[in-house]
């Protein structure tokens, strides 16, 4: 059905409803969590669940933003959406570095040298790794250190520095 001219353009002069805007906002960080193992289901709500991150984003709701973000940000990069993947990750990186989450800093720029790596920007990749690593090193956070390091070791093979990624791999594998 299609709405009457009169009345879209009523609706439209009353604005968005702000307790609709978080309706949608939470239904959509609901679904991003309780199924984000579930790529049907993922794929088959992703204009909602997007819809929901942006809702997210304009409300200001930093810490559910970042939480939504990296719950996705798997499964837009297994998709091939690498833009709206950097999108939605720059949101949540600029989100945590005014939440001064710094372990969330961390896992998006994770993410994010990943994303960067795949669309072929060694540079930009190593940039990314080498300031997650910074900080995941500050934070002892073995797991990330290891995962970091692997992606340097990578950034550094696909650019010929055969010396330098073995370092980052010996380097990751004494973490072990």
């Amino acid at each position: 059905y299609m709405l009457h001219a009169i009345i879209a353009d009523y609706a439209r002069s009353q604005g968005p409803d702000p307790q609709a805007n978080a309706r949608l906002a939470r239904y959509g960080l609901d679904v991003i969590e309780s199924q984000r193992a579930n790529i049907a289901t993922l794929e088959r709500e992703s204009t909602i669940i997007l819809a929901a991150l942006e809702k997210t984003y304009e409300l200001g709701w930093q810490a559910e933003l970042i939480k939504g973000s990296c719950f996705i940000a798997a499964f837009l990069l297994q998709f091939g959406w690498y833009s709206l993947a950097e999108h939605v990750l720059q949101r949540a990186f600029v989100a945590a570095t005014e939440l001064d989450d710094q372990p969330s800093q961390v896992h998006i720029l994770e993410y994010l040298s990943s994303l960067i790596h795949l669309q072929g920007n060694y540079d930009q990749a190593h940039t990314h790794a080498k300031q997650g690593l910074t900080l995941a090193y500050q934070l002892d956070d073995k797991p990330h250190i290891s995962r970091l390091l692997t992606i340097l070791g990578v950034v550094a093979y696909e650019r010929g520095d055969y010396a330098q990624a073995r370092g980052y791999y010996q380097e990751g594998l004494t973490l072990a």
